[in-house]
């Protein structure tokens, strides 16, 4: 598995955590900002692995621009 997969898997289980607090506590937006970071931090993993690797996928992806500074 990679590095990504097992990344999203810690991720699953810290949101499950963070669902069973919820439910515990009574508060629909505990951990709300945690929550975020975490999906858009896994978005952010998946797009990067699917632009680098992108196998069947490759086809239908947009070129990338490399920016020069």
């Amino acid at each position: 598995m990679s590095h990504t997969g097992y990344r999203l898997e810690l991720y699953e289980e810290i949101l499950d955590l963070i669902e069973q607090k919820r439910v515990e506590i009574g508060d629909p937006s505990l951990a709300e900002s945690i929550e975020s970071v975490i999906i858009e931090s896994q978005v952010r993993d998946l797009e990067r692995e699917i632009l680098d690797t992108p196998g069947a996928l490759e086809p239908w992806l947009a070129p990338r621009r490399r920016w020069s500074n």
